[in-house]
């Protein structure tokens, strides 16, 4: 009874398979692994970062298709080191390209290569299969640079369909046309350095810059999107983890009376407040605590640094009043102390610019009274000349009365209004007119807040 019964279930097996085969059925095939290697200068320019630029855009369209996997850039680039394989500067075998594919399990590789002379450029590339090393499939475009990204698109479509998948190759090609122009090849070089970045900050930077002078460039505007995102969420965490951070020093230092361990607690503290842009708590806490001490000279390492700390972060902030208080102060105190000619040139940075301002002053009103009419110009050119004058409390408020008054405002506007604000430290005005720049140019406005992000405190 068993023996039938395995066999009438042997026979049903062999009846699904044969019915499927009569129904066309086919097994699908598993998707192919594709592992693109950097695009090699042809010309003798010794620009690698093009060559990484060009690879990326590749693998991120890609990425984009369904049915398509993508070997990820550090896996493969981490081969290519230990193999040590100057990829920019010499042809690679497709055997050796096929021993790379198997290591970072990739079916087929992607090898090309570029030539970019007089605002033309060719892209090359074969298409190696990992299993036997042999090419199956090719291309050759040439195009002006204006055209890279349709370029590019037919280099892509070319490869899907080596790799057996026509479908996916037309739908590359049919979306080509919509593409824009590239506008300049720094734009793809600046790409490149972003992308082999070895940090967060860098890769900002890059990436605004490529986007600044081509604002087309969705691959970069796109990257940056993400960037910033992701350093959105370590903000997050960070804020997290230094908040419980404080918390746990502030009730350290609230439970202790003991000298030198308040020494040591005030010192991390000040230093997580500075590394976090705490600026206006900082001079707070430094100012608390050196307001503790107990009165006559002083000297040793933790109050050289509070005091360093606390002067330094108000020459930041602008606030040269401060500046002075705060650093005549360590300078009666410390005299003997190794950071007192630091503290020094600091007071005297301070004092040259309460003298600016007030030689300003008055030639600010010498000017006026030789130019009478001037009180008829454009107010915002009236402030520009309050703001050359180190008059910058005025020259702020007439560029609000300004820009209160204008139709339109133009990104070179808003841009000088930032200066005034900067000089008096007052970074919320700052922000709010780095967020005016961003309705009119979203990129330039990411580059001034990157310009200016180290110096602003966050409470």
């Amino acid at each position: 009874m068993c023996k039938v019964k395995l066999w009438s279930w042997l026979w049903l097996a062999v009846a699904l398979l044969l019915a499927s085969w009569d129904s066309g059925i086919a097994i699908a095939k598993p998707p192919p692994t594709i592992a693109v290697m950097p695009f090699r200068d042809l010309t003798g320019k010794a620009k690698p970062h093009i060559g990484e630029a060009i690879r990326e855009v590749v693998a991120s369209d890609l990425k984009s298709l369904s049915g398509v996997r993508i070997v990820e850039r550090g896996s493969l680039d981490k081969i290519i080191k230990e193999m040590r394989l100057q990829t920019h500067l010499k042809e690679v075998e497709d055997n050796t390209a096929a021993k790379l594919g198997k290591v970072v399990g990739a079916s087929v590789m992607v090898i090309g290569a570029y030539q970019e002379e007089s605002g033309q450029i060719r892209l090359t590339a074969r298409f190696v299969r990992v299993e036997t090393s042999e090419v199956m499939g090719s291309a050759k475009v040439d195009g002006s640079i204006k055209q890279f990204f349709r370029l590019q698109d037919r280099v892509t479509a070319e490869l899907l369909r080596s790799s057996g998948l026509p479908q996916l190759a037309k739908q590359v090609a049919d979306g080509s046309d919509t593409r824009p122009d590239l506008k300049t090849m720094d734009a793809l070089d600046l790409y490149g350095q972003a992308v082999t970045a070895e940090t967060d900050e860098q890769r900002v930077v890059l990436l605004t810059s490529a986007v600044a002078i081509d604002q087309n460039f969705s691959y970069a505007a796109k990257d940056l999107a993400a960037l910033e995102e992701r350093i959105r969420k370590y903000q997050i965490e960070q804020k997290r983890l230094t908040d419980e951070k404080l918390e746990s020093l502030r009730r350290e230092l609230g439970s202790t009376t003991d000298r030198q361990r308040i020494d040591v607690l005030t010192n991390q503290l000040l230093r997580l407040l500075q590394g976090s842009r705490r600026y206006n708590t900082l001079r707070r806490e430094a100012r608390l605590y050196l307001d503790g001490l107990p009165p006559g000279p002083v000297s040793g390492r933790y109050f050289d640094e509070a005091s360093m700390m606390l002067v330094s972060t108000n020459m930041l902030l602008r606030d040269w009043d401060s500046v002075l208080r705060d650093g005549e102060m360590f300078m009666q105190r410390a005299p003997s102390s190794t950071v007192f000619e630091s503290v020094r040139l600091m007071v005297v940075q301070a004092i040259e610019q309460k003298r600016l301002a007030a030689e300003g002053k008055q030639k600010l009103a010498d000017y006026l009274k030789a130019h009478p009419n001037v009180i008829g110009w454009d107010l915002c050119q009236l402030a520009s000349i309050y703001s050359s004058h180190s008059q910058y409390r005025e020259a702020q408020r007439l560029y609000d009365a300004c820009f209160l008054l204008a139709d339109k405002s133009s990104l070179s506007s808003v841009q000088t209004r930032v200066v005034p604000d900067m000089m008096l430290g007052d970074y919320a005005a700052m922000q709010r007119h780095i967020a005016d720049a961003e309705k009119l140019d979203a990129a330039a406005a990411r580059s001034m807040r990157a310009s200016y992000l180290a110096q602003m405190p966050t409470d």
